[in-house]
């Protein structure tokens, strides 16, 4: 009797310890823009065709009802402009190339039995994306870091220099930080600025003891002057364009103007001696 009752718990604390490892099963990515990203399916049976057994669903901030991103052993047409972007490897995880805001969300990996019909777990990845941006103005550099979430932002981000946090009191830097953003601001005196050496920057982002840092790759600065030359020269080039139009089409009626007169004044002199020999002719 005590066996049975013992056996009977056991298999009750196997059941509630499976029911829980399925429940907190999903994992966090963050990546950068640009990156590659594989979302892992769990543990997949070896029985698997094509991964006809497994479907992955997505939901974003933008799309609160799930969509399916891979189904029946095929990337699903719901996927539109980024099919190209997605795949899935032999063990059922789904592969994101060249990540982009649009892809941030929630990925759910959802397995079935071997008859397709009766569901058998849930697997979720919660993607997010951190975005760097350098901006130049007159004679201050700031360079921006934020975390592209699905939901509520659980992350705190900061700058740091040389593998140092930024003293908010360093007199090289000016710091600010908000919600799952934060940004320094330097001037082009810096060394930094001349050397053109932005990776010494690396944007931590941390969720309780998860931790991340991304070097800051250099890329041409966003500079308002340079846009509004830009745009100046644009506008002096189309303007440019336009008169060379003209004096074209002037150029070209002033030609046709002179050939008709021409033509004219031949008919003329044609006629104005038929005349004299006529005249000739009756005398």
């Amino acid at each position: 009797m005590f066996d049975f009752i013992w056996i009977q718990m056991f298999s009750v604390m196997t059941l509630m310890l499976q029911l829980t490892a399925a429940v907190t099963e999903h994992c966090d990515v963050v990546v950068r823009v640009g990156d590659e990203v594989t979302l892992s399916c769990g543990n997949v049976t070896d029985d698997q065709d094509k991964c006809n057994a497994a479907t992955w669903l997505f939901s974003s901030s933008s799309n609160t009802t799930a969509i399916t991103v891979f189904e029946h052993g095929d990337i699903h047409k719901n996927t539109k402009t980024k099919s190209h972007r997605l795949s899935v490897t032999a063990n059922c995880s789904l592969v994101i190339r060249n990540v982009s805001a649009e892809d941030v969300g929630q990925y759910t990996c959802r397995k079935f039995s071997k008859s397709e019909k009766i569901q058998d777990r849930d697997i979720p990845a919660f993607l997010y994306l951190v975005n760097m941006t350098a901006h130049k103005d007159n004679n201050t550099v700031t360079l921006s870091c934020s975390v592209l979430k699905y939901g509520e932002c659980q992350y705190t981000v900061k700058w740091l220099y040389k593998d140092e946090e930024i003293d908010n009191n360093a007199k090289d830097f000016e710091t600010s930080q908000s919600t799952c953003s934060a940004s320094v601001t330097f001037t082009t005196s810096h060394n930094v600025y001349t050397s053109e050496n932005y990776e010494v920057f690396k944007c931590q982002v941390r969720k309780g003891k998860a931790m991340q840092e991304f070097p800051f790759r250099n890329h041409p600065l966003s500079d308002q002057t340079d846009q509004t030359v830009l745009s100046r020269l644009i506008i002096v080039a189309v303007g440019l364009a336009a008169l060379i139009t003209v004096a074209v089409v002037v150029n070209t009626w002033t030609r046709a103007g002179k050939k008709e007169e021409t033509n004219e004044n031949t008919v003329l002199n044609e006629n104005h001696d038929g005349a004299v020999n006529y005249e000739n002719v009756q005398a």
